[in-house]
């Protein structure tokens, strides 16, 4: 956690760069939703789909921990002193 003091960013300079990279991630979630294979493209390869399908909710996990953390992360720099 960042220390909060006169000579470092500012509480609101701090918490606008965590906000930023939430919402880029947001986006990142967003556009990974969209890429996420279907069945149409694997007709003929159903095994192939599955795993596929299985690695892309993989990421979007990945991509939603990151996103919470740097969420909580935003409200803890936020609270801090308060």
């Amino acid at each position: 956690m960042p220390q909060i003091n006169l000579n470092g960013t500012s509480r609101e300079a701090l918490v606008h760069q965590q906000l930023d990279v939430k919402r880029a991630l947001e986006a990142t979630i967003s556009a990974t939703l969209s890429a996420m294979p279907h069945g149409r493209d694997y007709q003929f390869r159903p095994g192939e789909f599955t795993e596929a399908q299985a690695a892309w909710l993989d990421r979007i996990d990945v991509l939603t921990k990151l996103h919470n953390e740097i969420e909580a992360h935003a409200l803890a720099i936020h609270n801090d002193g308060k």
